[in-house]
Parts: C-alpha cells; sequence; structure tokens
C-alpha cells in the first residue's frame, strides 16, 4: 500500500510539473488560448487530487511489523496481536497454536 502512495504522489508531482510548464498562448500569436489554459487548469487539479490521494495511502498503509503481530480473532474475526491468549473486543480464549503446543509438550 505504501508503494502505491509513492507511485501516486509521484505521479501527482510529474502532471503538476507538466502543468505549470504547459505553454497556453498559441504557436503563431502571442494571445492566450482559453482552451489550453483550462486543460492547464485541468491537470493541475487532478496532480492535487492525485498527490493528496498518495499522501494518504502512504501514511495510512499499515507497517510490517503491524502485519507479521497480528492475527484474526476465530470468533469475532477482529486483528488481535498474534501473543493475545484473549481476543480484546469478544472476550473469548484463543485457540493455542500447534507450535505452542509442540513448546509446551516439550518443556515437560
Amino acid at each position: 500500500m505504501k508503494i502505491i502512495g509513492i507511485l501516486f504522489l509521484v505521479a501527482g508531482v510529474i502532471l503538476a510539473i507538466y502543468g505549470m510548464m504547459m505553454d497556453t498562448s498559441l504557436p503563431y500569436s502571442n494571445v492566450y488560448n482559453l482552451s489550453l489554459g483550462a486543460r492547464q487548469q485541468n491537470l493541475i487539479i487532478a496532480s492535487g487530487f492525485l498527490g493528496l490521494i498518495g499522501l494518504i495511502a502512504f501514511i495510512k498503509a499499515p507497517t510490517a511489523d503491524k502485519i507479521e503481530n497480528s492475527k484474526k480473532c476465530k470468533f469475532c474475526a477482529e486483528t488481535i496481536n498474534t501473543k493475545a491468549s484473549i481476543c480484546k473486543h469478544c472476550g473469548k480464549e484463543q485457540p493455542i497454536a500447534e507450535e505452542k503446543k509442540l513448546m509446551i509438550w516439550l518443556k515437560k
């Protein structure tokens, strides 16, 4: 998700630079063309939206350690810590993973 945010942010910056550098006068005279001016304005507005979407996606993306240290509760489907033995949302006890069962059995 962070990569998508960065891509949108970069696309917004590139589009804004292109819109700002766009020539809005006619090639055979120095007259301002309203159609080209409107196109430039639309490009700058679109680049602002792309940049904003990219920034929000980059900020709101979960980090890798959050993803690795979480699991879904088998009863309520809420995200909880992998080390949790009781769900903080529904209060039900979580089943012990097979690896933990093996470790408990080896300790005996």
